[in-house]
């Protein structure tokens, strides 16, 4: 077995053997356990099912072109929960796509559900592509560095500004806020394939402004007429839950949730999705995120799925929500009116 295995090699591995020591090798045994020591950096790692997780559709990239790529992801990973699979390639698509909020509205319970919802989305993306004579996959300027690193999750050593006991939360971002991303000139578009598609649909419908109406405040908007430093704190229905207690703060661009309070909502830590952040308090505590959460959250009409870091420890509020639910409801609060308005049906 030992003269035979060198049949089986090339390249560097053969000269690796060629070049062993006489009487150094004793059994195959042997030789395998040197073999493995000398090529251990070789070996490809063995994919798990959290690394789906990692796969994010690119700001460019067509449904067709992540679908692929995620599957051939998927193959490479040997035991996998279908749950999980289509849970992670939900997240990895554009969140305002109309694919997204396909599958977010109407769950499947298989992959293969999936896979034919992807392709009907494909079937049309590409028939709309077709239609304003753009090629499925255009030219577009390679992205900047700051580009990509939007796509990254983050990191164990990312930090989080907070303030406990209500006081709001600040993200350390070091991102350059006025880079701009590349565009498609050539077609008058921008932000990739999606806003491509966007833009069609805008064509499509006669209407390219903004359905947003008007948000303002009044005199008939105040509770009281007196004068109050109250923080901005309400009611909403969480996954068929009341929650009391739940801040609205501009200075957040996290939503965050505790522990005790997705306990009596019925969730456990086996439903996070792992994900440690570093929170640093304005006094200088520090406290790290047990994970990650997605909760549908209904307000008013409108109900979206919203992302929750989970934290554990004794603070005055069930839960709290920054800019990125604010932004994803078009909401404007007023904590002087102690309201907040946003767009519904």
């Amino acid at each position: 077995m030992c003269k035979g295995f060198g049949s089986t090699l090339s390249g560097p591995a053969l000269r690796w053997l060629v070049s062993l020591l006489s009487r150094l090798i004793s059994t195959f045994i042997d030789l395998v356990n040197a073999f493995t020591q000398q090529f251990a950096s070789s070996r490809k790692p063995q994919k798990h099912a959290g690394d789906l997780y990692r796969i994010v559709q690119g700001a460019s990239e067509t449904i067709r072109e992540y679908n692929t790529r995620f599957n051939d992801e998927k193959v490479a990973v040997r035991e996998y929960d279908v749950s999980k699979a289509v849970e992670a390639f939900i997240r990895g698509l554009h969140h305002e796509s109309d694919l997204f909020k396909q599958l977010t509205m109407h769950p499947c319970h298989s992959f293969e559900a999936v896979q034919e919802k992807a392709a009907a989305a494909i079937r049309l993306e590409e028939d709309i592509l077709a239609r304003a004579n753009i090629p499925s996959t255009p030219s577009v300027p390679s992205t900047s560095a700051m580009e990509k690193s939007n796509r990254k999750q983050p990191t164990s050593k990312k930090e989080e500004r907070y303030r406990p006991y209500g006081r709001g939360v600040n993200r350390i971002d070091n991102r350059e806020e006025n880079q701009q991303l590349p565009t498609l000139a050539e077609y008058g578009f921008t932000s990739g394939v999606g806003g491509i598609l966007k833009a069609l649909r805008e064509m499509g419908d006669g209407n390219s402004h903004s359905d947003l109406p008007a948000i303002a405040f009044d005199e008939e908007d105040l509770h009281d007429g007196q004068e109050h430093r109250d923080a901005l704190i309400i009611t909403l229905s969480m996954a068929n839950c009341t929650v009391r207690k739940v801040m609205l703060d501009t200075g957040s661009s996290v939503n965050l949730i505790m522990l005790k309070t997705i306990e009596n909502m019925g969730f456990s830590e086996k439903d996070l999705q792992k994900k440690t952040i570093s929170l640093v308090g304005f006094s200088g505590e520090t406290a790290n995120s047990l994970g990650e959460i997605v909760i549908p959250t209904y307000a008013g009409g409108v109900n979206k799925q919203v992302r929750y870091l989970v934290i554990d420890g004794p603070y005055t509020y069930n839960v709290i929500l920054g800019r990125s639910w604010l932004h994803l409801m078009k909401a404007v609060p007023s904590t002087y009116h102690q309201c907040v308005k946003f767009p519904t049906p």
